[in-house]
This record gives C-alpha cells, sequence and structure tokens, in this order.
C-alpha cells in the first residue's frame, strides 16, 4: 500500500508489484485526515484483502504540506504498526519526478509552499531510473528557476501562478503528485528505503514551520 499526502493530492494504491490492484485519489481542499481512512478501507475492500496481507506501506515523506505530511506519516504509522509491517518513506520530489512523464535528461522538480516559496530539487535519469543530484531545499521560485539553465527542464506541481516569470527558454512539464508513483518508488527501491522501526519517524519538512513569518500549511 502506497500514501500520498504531501499536497493537495490526497491517494491511496494497492498495488502488487508495479501493478495497481485498486486507487482512490483527490485533488483536496484541507480534507485529508477525513477522506484517508476512507479511501484505504475502499482500496483493500476492491483488492479484497486486509492489513495483515500486506508486505509494507510506503508513504510520501516530504517536503511538502507539513499538515499533509503529519496526517499522511501517522496514518502510514497506524497502518504499519497494526500490520507488523515495514514503512517506506519514500522523497515527495522523487516521486512528483517519476510522475512527470519525462524518459531521460536532467530535470529541476518544484513544489510550491506558499506565497513566492517553493521546495526544489535536481534529478537526472540512468537506467530508468531517476537519482538525485541535489538535496532539496526551500527557496522562492525566482531563485529555484535560476538553477534550471536555458534549455533545461523543469518540472512543477501547483506553480501555475508563476509560469509567466523567470522561465524564458526553459522546457516546463507539470508533474503531478501521485500515491502510484509513490508505490513505484517503493517496490523499486525497497532495500534502500525501507524502515523496521519507524515509532520516532519525522516528516521530511526542511523548512522552519515558520517560513515568513507564517507557519507553512
Amino acid at each position: 500500500m502506497a500514501i500520498e499526502t504531501a499536497s493537495s493530492v490526497c491517494g491511496v494504491v494497492l498495488m502488487d508489484g508495479e501493478e495497481v490492484l485498486a486507487c482512490r485519489e483527490e485533488v483536496l481542499d484541507r480534507e485529508h485526515a477525513e477522506k484517508l481512512p476512507h479511501f484505504c478501507e475502499e482500496v483493500l475492500e476492491e483488492g479484497d484483502t486486509d492489513i495483515s496481507k500486506l508486505s509494507a506501506v510506503a508513504v510520501s515523506i516530504g517536503p511538502g504540506s507539513f499538515t499533509g505530511l503529519r496526517i499522511g506519516l501517522s496514518f502510514a504509522k497506524g497502518v504499519a504498526f497494526s500490520g507488523d509491517l515495514s514503512l517506506v518513506p519514500v522523497p515527495t520530489l522523487l516521486a512528483i519526478t517519476e510522475n512527470c512523464g519525462l524518459e531521460l535528461g536532467d530535470v529541476e522538480t518544484v513544489l510550491f509552499s506558499h506565497k513566492n516559496y517553493v521546495y526544489h530539487q535536481k534529478f537526472f535519469k540512468r537506467a530508468d531510473i531517476w537519482e538525485t543530484k541535489s538535496l532539496a531545499v526551500s527557496a522562492t521560485w525566482e531563485e529555484a528557476v535560476t538553477e534550471v539553465p536555458k534549455g533545461g527542464q523543469l518540472v512543477h506541481y501547483g506553480c501555475d501562478q508563476f509560469l509567466d516569470s523567470y522561465v524564458d527558454g526553459v522546457n516546463v512539464y507539470q508533474g503531478v503528485p501521485s500515491a502510484k508513483a509513490v508505490g513505484r518508488i517503493a517496490t523499486n527501491r525497497y532495500s534502500e528505503l525501507a524502515v523496521k522501526e519507524f515509532h520516532a519517524f519525522e516528516p521530511n519538512y526542511i523548512a522552519s514551520f515558520q517560513i515568513g513569518g507564517k507557519a507553512a500549511s
């Protein structure tokens, strides 16, 4: 099972390897805590299984919405604990990159935070696997896009309001957060990412809770 709550997208997917058995995903406005348990119940019912039969639970670990990350990780921990499962924390920007549809090249992946602040990170594709080229950081949109060279590739989610600025000569692509992408990464990188002792595990918030004098949501 994989869970995505790091942004406006709330999703749960049940997978067997890379095969999707059941999925529920919606773009929500602060309803993740209410919808997530129902989505979980629905995918388990559709997949004709229960938590005891799962092998692991993956979750989008950040950066992203502070509230969404707390909700997703707390729920994932509960599922993992109840089923004695491993937890597979998947970097959110990596999952967005995984879901962008690009086949090759370097990319700068950007996720909206609040005001003109974003989270961004560089990736490159090698042997069909996206690899990190830099650490994920918080910055203004203007600072983030200056990292993209002319002719470069920028993948974003939630940054449409900024696209008229600072993107001349840059190829822009939409990358939508999805539990399916979280699940694919967890499947392919299980040995690298899975943790068994997760009780003290925290989301990768990156930014301070107070950014620009106001807490990110």
